[in-house]
């Protein structure tokens, strides 16, 4: 089973049906693109078999970027230890050469690799470092940040969350279950984002510690010009607001995401999050809308840091308080891409089924239902499209 694929957006993961053509047109080969590399979640907890490594590539402009290439450096990591799992590219003598994103990256897109670091059973402590470098077929403003080192460590028990929040392209609608806030099925337009129009910001959270979380406290910040369109009891933001925390407090999420490519396979360790939102009238076209961030933390964690009245010392607790094994990997940033409005009327709202999308009362939460099962053959779909960008999966295993 193939352990990193490319992708995008979340309709790729989703749905695998929508057109994933950047929201504005490519730039010339060699333009001037400031690319930036982070690579994220190389803490894995003590006693699991492994760990998705977060990689992330965010073009910041000003122009497209294209002819990317990306160099890993594992000549640091003790592969006595641990073994970055790289099936596509494999690495000789230590060093892999790989083209990830043959399409390029437009001004503002993020592509997201998840990388599985595979554990010798028994090992820990420290397990040496990766170097990740990048370089495309313009000039970059900054190459300061074409290059990152991270070590890689085996330690610590608790809970240990990953989030993942992929790009926004195409309109969306959602359907939920009668009388509560689940979301039991979802619809890609295959129309681009235009003013006006509606969509959708999904948030993946996952539990890839050896303990249960106990709750979820999660944020999302959203970009200028995008707003929440429905309230959620468990949220802080009203319709129009374009911001939120929400805290989850039935939510468990057990350990063992590295198992499994499925969310319901893993009988809870993974959960994907649905947030409708509309872009504004005046919202600029075409445009990359920047600054998106969504975040998550064991709920009892993340009240710690947020409550200015909380114990400064965690020693003085009763109960130990929950720890983030790993909390490098919490918080993913989004873009949502803008494109003009069509020389005819349309896009934006529209009806679902025999009504339409309701304006007051109905939150966004979890997808259940129907929409797992849309999201797990999303998954697998995913999986197949080599060409795009983000990757949920990992090996077989037996037992």
């Amino acid at each position: 089973m193939r352990l990193r694929t490319l992708a995008a957006g979340a309709a790729a993961v989703l749905a695998g049906g929508m057109a994933l053509g950047p929201a504005v047109p490519a730039a010339a080969q060699g333009g001037t693109a400031d690319l930036e590399i982070s690579l994220a979640g190389t803490t894995v907890t003590e006693g699991v078999a492994g760990k998705f490594g977060t990689l992330t590539l965010t073009n910041h402009g000003p122009q497209d970027a294209t002819g990317i290439e990306f160099t890993y450096d594992l000549t640091g990591l003790d592969s006595s230890k641990v073994e970055l799992v790289l099936e596509d590219c494999p690495a000789e003598a230590g060093i892999a050469e790989c083209v990830l994103v043959p399409d390029g990256l437009v001004t503002g897109e993020h592509a997201t690799f998840f990388d599985l670091l595979q554990v010798v059973p028994g090992a820990t402590g420290d397990a040496g470092s990766i170097t990740m470098s990048i370089t495309h077929a313009g000039s970059d403003p900054d190459p300061t940040n074409n290059q990152v080192t991270a070590d890689v460590r085996i330690e610590g028990s608790g809970a240990d969350l990953l989030v993942f929040a992929p790009d926004v392209h195409d309109e969306a609608r959602i359907e939920f279950a009668a009388g509560n806030t689940t979301i039991t099925d979802f619809e890609f337009l295959d129309t681009p984002v235009v003013p006006g129009s509606d969509a959708v910001v999904f948030v993946l959270a996952a539990n890839q510690g050896n303990q249960p979380t106990s709750g979820i406290e999660m944020s999302i910040t959203l970009p200028e010009h995008v707003s929440f369109t429905f309230p959620e009891p468990e949220c802080s933001h009203g319709i129009g607001d374009s911001s939120t925390t929400c805290q989850y407090s039935t939510i468990v999420l057990t350990p063992g995401f590295e198992l499994s490519d499925d969310c319901e396979e893993l009988g809870g360790a993974c959960l994907w999050f649905a947030f409708p939102v509309r872009i504004s009238e005046d919202a600029p076209s075409p445009a990359s809308l920047t600054g998106g961030s969504a975040d998550a933390w064991d709920m009892q964690l993340g009240q710690l840091f947020s409550d200015p009245t909380a114990v400064e010392h965690p020693s003085s607790l009763a109960v130990t308080p929950p720890v983030d094994v790993d909390p490098t990997d919490n918080v993913s940033d989004f873009t949502v891409f803008v494109s003009e409005l069509p020389a005819e009327p349309g896009g934006g709202g529209g009806e679902l089924g025999d009504g339409s999308l309701p304006v007051t009362g109905v939150p966004a939460v979890l997808i259940g239902g129907a929409g797992v099962a849309v999201l797990a053959a999303g998954v697998l779909l995913f999986l197949a499209a080599r060409r795009r960008r983000v990757v949920l999966a990992a090996p077989e295993t037996d037992g």
